[in-house]
């Protein structure tokens, strides 16, 4: 009788050192995946923070290039152009600067 609890014992051990090292293991690769999740959040804060700048550099450009195209009005305006020529000048400069970048103005 003894030595049948003496070898239920040591199943039961077994079984635990089995249950404890596939634990360790499970932990082990969860925190490998959370190690990969952090590194690809890292990446995907890093490309917004740069498509945030992007996003700013263009609204700059834009600013920029409305200011150029109201003095470029007011110069032919001097220069006694019709509004419709104005209109259909701005409209070709709009669709080469704008389009061509896949956005409508």
């Amino acid at each position: 009788m003894e030595d049948k609890f003496r070898i239920l014992e040591e199943e039961l051990e077994n079984i635990r050192k089995r249950l404890t090292k596939k634990l360790y293991d499970q932990i082990k690769e969860t925190k490998k995946f959370q190690k990969k999740v952090d590194d690809l959040n890292n990446l995907l804060n890093k490309k917004d923070k740069e498509i945030k700048e992007y996003k700013s550099e263009i609204n700059t450009l834009r600013d920029a290039f409305d200011l150029l195209i109201s003095d470029w009005i007011e110069e032919l305006e001097k220069r006694g152009i019709s509004q419709e020529e104005i209109l259909a000048q701005r409209k070709s400069f709009e669709k080469v600067m704008y389009w061509k970048h896949g956005e409508k103005y």
